[in-house]
């Protein structure tokens, strides 16, 4: 679904590790099909979700460092469900042994999931027949990267998991009928299942791509000429970005950079390649750090900070002129956060791809002339109060405002409030902006605070841990909602 191809919409912004239930983390099993009940009945057309790839726990267990830019995270196999399909003798939910659902808890979600989808990966051969002929068409379709990532892991295996870069040279051969195969089939049918049943309800779901790729991951590993590497395999330079709004000394996120220019055919066939299937698991995809693509910012690798980078000329239109003639249909919006000079408002522009307004940013001296300022919000554009990068509304408001900045909020809402309400009024103003779609954080929309925060850019504990309540994603967590979309015709 294209959001402006329809009339005004909204949807909320809950990422599947995010939703409640056993085994340490959220999944693809029954509390994301009531999540979309709630969505649907509360009138919402909109599931925002993070990356669904496979996580490190060794680096801080976020969705945008992954050793496959294609491959599924195994942790959103939902265990009931494969007993359900018959793989699993035992109904799991008997012998799960969490303690804690409060947050997610990844290590613990390793050690009590993993066994399960080993033993539902060795049941499968027999007791998965009724599935087999999906599974030879996904890994017949799915060779160009699946074949890579499986051997991959298996490498990462025998080298006690160091980095590929360490490996000494071996010869493998792997059976179609290995686990790795079989639980990536798994992670695909189950999210197949319950995106026709997001699209039955009438609910779109835009995923989210970042623009790089980990270094030690399969996509560089089998795909090293596209990238600015050493014979060594070592980064010459990284990606990252100058001091901003979330750093003095900015970030420096330690991700090889693509050789555009030197193997520009090579690497715009491996990102064509790679949206083509991620529009085969999403309606509509974010694409992370889209001001990449005009110009990005290029670290020394042995640099202390990222303030030591410089900018260089991205790809430009020519790359999303090749993704169009390749998938014509293609519905993709761009996170246009950061520093954004006329390059980025130009390839926005031939693009046609529609970008984000913060609110959180907008109240500033220049609220008056400000782009995010709700008065100021175009049409073709996405709007949210913040994304997972973003304190919650009520932290913001209460934690990172000053006095004159609070007062100047509630002179813009027309009302005084208790601080404690500031996300029902920052909810209503990007409800009503002019923006065809707006999304909402689930957070937001249960007026958390700071300790409810997804994700605290340049900190390495904490993140990416919360978790919502049974209680939060029922429908009566989104009557509020509910009206007001009814109210301001979303």
């Amino acid at each position: 679904m294209n959001p402006f191809s329809c009339t005004r919409a909204s949807g909320v912004l809950l990422h599947i590790s995010s939703l409640p239930g056993p085994f340490g983390c959220g999944d693809f099993g029954d509390n994301a099909y009531l999540w979309i009940d709630s969505l649907a009945k509360a009138k919402q057309k909109y599931w925002q979700i993070l990356p669904l790839n496979p996580i490190d726990t060794a680096t801080q267990s976020s969705p945008y460092s992954s050793p496959s830019a294609f491959a599924g995270n195994p942790l959103f196999i939902s265990p009931i469900h494969l007993y359900k399909e018959g793989l699993l003798e035992k109904n799991p939910i008997f012998s799960d042994r969490t303690e804690n659902n409060l947050k997610v808890h990844y290590h613990e979600a390793l050690h009590t999931r993993m066994p399960l989808l080993y033993e539902a990966a060795q049941n499968f051969k027999i007791k998965g027949q009724h599935l087999h002929k999906a599974f030879h068409q996904f890994c017949e379709l799915q060779s160009y990267w699946l074949d890579d990532y499986v051997l991959f892991i298996h490498k990462k295996e025998a080298h006690a998991y160091k980095p590929w870069w360490q490996w000494q040279k071996t010869e493998e051969i792997i059976d179609i009928w290995d686990r790795q195969y079989i639980i990536q089939f798994l992670f695909y049918h189950q999210w197949q299942q319950l995106h026709a049943y997001a699209q039955s309800k009438g609910i779109a779901i835009i995923g989210d791509i970042p623009i790089y790729v980990s270094h030690d991951s399969a996509d560089v590993w089998s795909n090293q000429s596209l990238f600015d590497l050493t014979k060594k395999g070592i980064p010459k330079h990284i990606a990252g970005v100058p001091p901003d709004y979330f750093s003095s000394t900015g970030q420096s996120w330690g991700n090889p950079l693509y050789l555009w220019k030197k193997e520009k055919k090579a690497v715009f066939n491996w990102w064509i390649k790679r949206i083509q299937y991620m529009l085969s698991l999403y309606d509509s995809i974010r694409i992370d750090h889209f001001r990449g693509f005009a110009s990005y910012w290029a670290i020394p690798y042995s640099a202390p900070t990222a303030i030591h980078g410089k900018w260089k000329k991205g790809p430009g239109i020519p790359l999303f002129d090749a993704i169009k003639n390749a998938v014509p249909d293609a519905s993709i919006f761009a996170e246009d956060l950061g520093t954004i000079d006329q390059d980025v408002k130009d390839l926005l522009c031939k693009s046609g791809a529609p970008g984000m307004k913060i609110l959180q940013f907008a109240f500033g001296d220049d609220i008056a002339i400000h782009p995010y300022a709700p008065h100021n919000i175009e049409e073709y554009s996405i709007v949210f109060t913040g994304t997972h990068d973003n304190n919650t509304t009520n932290g913001w408001f209460i934690s990172e405002l000053s006095k004159q900045q609070q007062t100047l909020i509630r002179k813009y809402c027309l009302c005084d409030f208790d601080d404690k309400d500031a996300h029902k009024h920052i909810n209503r103003l990007a409800l009503s902006c002019k923006a065809k779609l707006t999304i909402l954080p689930l957070q937001d929309i249960l007026g958390l605070y700071s300790d409810a925060r997804m994700n605290t850019p340049g900190t390495s504990e904490g993140n990416w841990q919360w978790r919502a309540q049974s209680s939060d994603i029922n429908y009566d967590a989104l009557k509020d909602l509910h009206e007001l979309t009814v109210l301001l015709g979303r």
